[in-house]
């Protein structure tokens, strides 16, 4: 890839952070009891347009990675703020909201892992290679 902050491993990751938004509102949607899985439309919603990103970094498009970038940081504020919502819901009495509440906060964790993890890879550059030494 042209981009100095495409790494080839950046797609890939961005469809795994998707699989895992798909995998994590799968699971809420069928475990939670009826009426509180609706919220996992939501990660399905961030799922495909982080896989819409991922293939338009894989073609080379400048502007993937930034918008990839960004929506992961939405997505981590909702799923902060939904997790935060619903512990205070808990904590006044709502005790079936804390299944909603964890779900939000593993979601809040896994797009901060990913995150870090694609700002290591733009970090990694390639080594330098030794001047070779000249004899006299």
């Amino acid at each position: 890839m042209s981009h100095p902050h495409h790494h080839p491993f950046i797609p890939a990751t961005l469809i795994g952070y998707a699989l895992f938004l798909f995998f994590c509102g799968a699971v809420s949607f069928f475990t939670l009891p009826a009426g509180q899985g609706d919220s996992s439309y939501s990660t399905f919603v961030f799922g495909v347009v982080v896989v819409i990103w991922a293939i338009s970094i894989k073609q080379d498009k400048e502007w993937g990675f930034t918008l990839s970038i960004y929506t992961i940081i939405l997505a981590m504020f909702a799923y902060f703020m939904r997790g935060f919502m619903y512990l205070i819901r808990y904590s006044q009495g709502d005790h079936e909201k804390l299944g909603l509440s964890v779900w939000g906060w593993i979601l809040s964790a896994g797009s901060i892992f990913t995150l870090f993890f694609l700002f290591r890879l733009t970090r990694i550059k390639a080594r330098p290679r030794k001047p070779e030494i000249q004899a006299p």
